[in-house]
């Protein structure tokens, strides 16, 4: 049977080391500083603007297609 290579290893191995370093400084940079509630606040303004749309634009976007056809059909007649 073959066996595994140690390049293919040693890679696979600093890549996970990698990925952990990263989470975890930015997991522990996101929990202490004052900034990160600053940019909370701002998130949750912009989802909350983002909510109050109504329906009605939505609904006319997804109906036009339809009327224009049926306008045509009926001008074509």
């Amino acid at each position: 049977m073959a066996r595994k290579s140690k390049g293919r290893t040693s890679e696979k191995a600093s890549r996970t080391r990698s990925t952990k370093r990263s989470g975890s400084r930015g997991a522990s940079r996101a929990e202490g500083s004052d900034g990160s509630d600053y940019r909370r606040k701002v998130r949750d303004g912009k989802l909350a603007q983002g909510k109050k749309g109504s329906c009605a634009p939505k609904l006319f976007m997804l109906l036009m297609p339809f009327a224009v056809l049926g306008t045509y059909f009926v001008l074509r007649s």
